[in-house]
């Protein structure tokens, strides 16, 4: 007897409506079932010479619906019955069977399919697996979609295998193209192998779907200094969940407000990007023409000629103009309320000996701007102090300055400084740090390819350790070894908000021993690649916060990171007057995207109340994933999002696979 090939349907009978008991849909009105669509399955097969299929022809209508009526049957290759039974013959070759319906023209309306057979004498391979792509799909009604289902074999290979094809909401023909029928609500399309194996997506059928939002913004500037403002753009039928600027210099940044400074004068082109709650996405661009600020006044410094001396010679308050081109070695410890101005391509350059070019190891003049110039190569006497030495330095203004391959920090920060629109670049360590600066404001800079000589587990971006009343805001930190943006111990009431983080070789945000702290509106991608990723501990994520209490985390975008989001209880923490505790920590509302990697609460203290009674939370974050099992870490094991879920964490969110 010739070994009959078993295609199991999940068929139903000619009678029934075909919406499952998990499909919901809006009430249609009652009407009679017309066939519209005739489907034969599978559409393709190979067969070895005499082996058999049985093919199932079904007529449907346009909600999916099967209905009853009367077929006809021809064949090549083979012989068929008339219950659809292929009987492969001995001709190698590609040949048809057709189903046909039986007096289509007298009943108004032919219909037919077709399916394709192969006869060959090489064995079909056993599938082991079937992937169908998309997941999940929005659709209006009569709208048209393609489905395609990957079979694989045991070495992970796609494998030619025939799948059957069912849906419901709608009418799927035997090469997965979906048409949605007329009623609303959620319905699936599934792909099966012969082997009992079988996938299934998602349908969504809406007589209203997402119109994408409106990108629209204002602007103000003052010089080179702009700030933007998206208060007018808007979702007619949503939320507006994201905003991405994009400067046109290479900034960028996030947030419905923005602070952005050029670095020249000139024609840029500003683009919004605005992503709603239904991920539709818009763009609006406006071209923003600057002159740039009127020529700076001030006392004239030459190269050649001391800064100091100048200094040394006038008042408090004076304002020194230093002119165009390079000036060498230069070290200066201002009075207070002195301005400093570079004109278009003024240097200041340490030749790898000079220590510092402004600051100083006493206690410099309080309010002073330093402004316009690039300051490169100097030679701090240890790795942790700056070219700008602000340690004592109290309210400076450093702003729209290239600090550049200086042999330790760029801008070393103090208590009340305002750092804003400038490049720190190709510093041996960090490219801004700080010890203990209160109330500092770090915005708008552009910090990268720093960290690659400094001190082993020290290097980054930026790194303050201590402090209260931190502002990191709109700064775009990328491609630095270590860290991007790094706020160590002893940090209180943090403001982490609108920054970009990319491809740094660790993590992307990290805050360690922090007392209160809002890290929002981030937008984190590709860092940690650096590093090697560990199946217990999620460190080297996205965004990190270890020891943290009172810490918000919301509205952040975050993608393809080593790890996700990582909070971490871990031990080894000196007593300090921020408490190294991990309390109250609030991850909610942020998009994730993990094609590997983890998210998650650990810890190595084995108390299990981190996880029940500190108040340490996720909720109603999205999450994007890939094909790994497991993406979760909570209770000291690895979890999927089912079982992150039972678990208490992000019951309103949302998973994507």
């Amino acid at each position: 007897m010739v070994p009959l090939i078993a295609l199991p349907l999940l068929l139903v009978s000619c009678t029934d409506s075909p919406v499952g008991p998990t499909d919901s849909v809006e009430a249609p009105t009652e009407d009679v079932p017309v066939p519209e669509i005739l489907v034969l399955q599978p559409s393709h097969i190979r067969l070895l010479p005499r082996d058999s299929v049985q093919f199932i022809a079904r007529f449907q209508d346009s909600r999916g619906r099967t209905v009853q009526d009367t077929l006809s049957w021809e064949a090549s290759g083979g012989t068929i019955s008339d219950d659809g039974l292929f009987v492969a013959g001995m001709a190698h070759g590609t040949h048809k069977v057709v189903a046909k319906r039986k007096n289509g023209k007298k009943k108004g309306k032919m219909m037919a399919d077709t399916a394709v057979i192969v006869i060959t004498s090489d064995a079909p391979v056993e599938p082991a697996a079937i992937r169908i792509s998309p997941r999940e799909t929005i659709l209006e009604p009569g709208e048209r979609i393609e489905f395609t289902a990957t079979v694989t074999g045991d070495d992970g290979d796609p494998i030619d295998a025939p799948v059957i094809w069912q849906a419901t909401g709608g009418v799927v023909d035997g090469s997965g193209h979906y048409t949605a029928g007329p009623d609303a609500g959620q319905f699936r399309v599934v792909s099966e192998t012969g082997t009992q194996l079988a996938d299934t997506a998602r349908v969504t059928i809406s007589h209203t779907r997402n119109q994408p939002p409106n990108a629209s913004f204002t602007y103000e500037c003052s010089g080179l200094e702009c700030y933007f403002d998206s208060s007018s753009s808007a979702d007619g039928d949503g939320n507006i969940e994201s905003f991405a600027w994009n400067f046109g210099d290479g900034g960028q940044a996030s947030g419905a407000e923005a602070r952005h400074t050029f670095p020249e004068p000139g024609t840029y082109t500003v683009t919004l990007t605005v992503v709603d709650d239904g991920d539709a996405a818009n763009s609006h661009s406006v071209s923003v023409s600057l002159t740039g600020p009127p020529p700076p006044d001030g006392i004239p410094v030459q190269p050649g000629e001391s800064i100091q001396a100048a200094v040394d010679a006038n008042p408090a308050g004076s304002v020194f103009l230093i002119k165009s081109g390079t000036h060498r070695r230069q070290q200066v410890t201002p009075k207070d309320h002195m301005t400093f101005v570079g004109e278009h391509g003024t240097v200041l350059d340490g030749e790898n000996v000079a220590e510092f070019a402004f600051g100083g190891y006493g206690i410099p003049g309080r309010n002073v701007t330093i402004r316009g110039l690039i300051i490169e190569k100097y030679a701090p006497r240890e790795l942790h102090f700056g070219a700008i030495l602000g340690d004592n330095a109290i309210d400076w203004v450093v702003e729209n300055n290239e600090v550049r391959d200086n042999a330790g920090v760029g801008i070393r920060l103090g208590p009340g400084m305002r750092v804003s629109g400038n490049i720190a670049h190709g510093n041996w360590n960090l490219g801004i740090g700080g010890f203990f600066p209160h109330g500092v404001v770090i915005e708008n800079n552009e910090i990268y390819g720093n960290g690659f000589a400094g001190r082993s587990g020290e290097h980054a971006g930026l790194k303050i350790v201590g402090g209260r009343d931190v502002v990191l805001r709109g700064n775009h930190s990328h491609d630095n070894t270590g860290r991007g943006l790094w706020l160590d111990t002893d940090i209180f009431d943090a403001v982490v908000e609108g920054n970009v983080v990319r491809e740094n070789t660790t993590e992307g945000i990290w805050l360690e021993v922090v007392c209160g702290a809002v890290i929002r509106d981030n937008l984190s991608e590709r860092n940690g690649l650096g590093a090697e990723a560990q199946s217990h501990w999620p460190d080297k994520a996205g965004i990190q916060v270890v020891n943290g209490t009172d810490v918000e985390i919301y509205r952040n975008t975050l993608s393809d990171n080593l790890n996700g989001i990582a909070v971490i209880a871990a031990k080894g923490y000196p007593t300090h007057e921020c408490f190294p505790d991990l309390r109250n920590v609030h991850v909610h509302d942020n998009d994730v995207s993990m094609q590997s990697g983890m998210t998650g609460l650990v810890q190595n203290y084995g108390d299990k109340s981190y996880f029940t009674s500190r108040g340490n939370r996720f909720e109603g974050n999205t999450y994007h994933l890939g094909a790994e099992a497991q993406y979760f870490i909570w209770d000291d094991r690895r979890m999927n999002e089912s079982e992150w879920s039972a678990a208490g964490q992000d019951k309103t969110g949302t998973f994507h696979r």
